[in-house]
């Protein structure tokens, strides 16, 4: 098991906001209020995005994959995987990282500042889901039709599918019992 290291800073929120129409912050890998490194040269991170905080890869292949810290750390992997990069990176490491994340925002935000409400929480899920796959379109645009392109193209719709479901799951009632209908 590899050993975790958080590392924390205060990052501005410089997402712009024109009377609550809100753009894609200058995401990179220095734009980060929380960090774990989880190998050579890459990291999850979080920041600051329309007035929550994202998680993703540092360091991203398809630019601004990410999702509110909010969702569960396994969904935020899901969600991020394709841009790892080094495959010899553990699945659990990130994912482990990712709840080192969000038990330091969670600490951080026990502060008396009120919490994000579910609803608020499942909004900016949507937003950035919405902007992944807009930002996708053009990640693909002109590119040769190859399996491997199909492949990647359908992985991230796969993600995005993923992340609604899991959004809709939220949304419906517990039947009774507990269990699944």
């Amino acid at each position: 098991m590899t050993e975790l290291v958080l590392e924390r800073r205060d990052q501005e929120d410089l997402t712009p906001d024109f009377g609550g129409v809100m753009l894609t912050p200058p995401i990179g890998d220095d734009y980060w209020a929380y960090r774990v490194r989880v190998g050579d040269g890459q990291a999850i991170v979080a920041f600051p995005k329309f007035s929550t905080i994202g998680v993703g890869f540092a360091k991203e292949e398809d630019w601004n994959t990410n999702l509110p810290w909010t969702c569960t750390a396994t969904e935020i992997f899901s969600h991020i995987a394709h841009n790892k990069g080094d495959e010899s990176i553990s699945d659990d490491d990130c994912v482990r990282a990712i709840e080192l994340i969000q038990a330091a925002i969670e600490a951080d935000k026990a502060a008396p500042d009120e919490p994000p409400t579910e609803t608020e929480r499942l909004r900016a899920a949507l937003r950035m889901i919405a902007e992944d796959a807009e930002n996708d379109v053009h990640r693909f645009e002109g590119q040769p039709f190859t399996g491997k392109t199909v492949a990647e193209y359908m992985g991230c719709q796969a993600a995005a599918i993923k992340a609604l479901a899991g959004i809709v799951e939220r949304l419906l009632p517990t039947p009774p019992g507990g269990g699944p209908t």
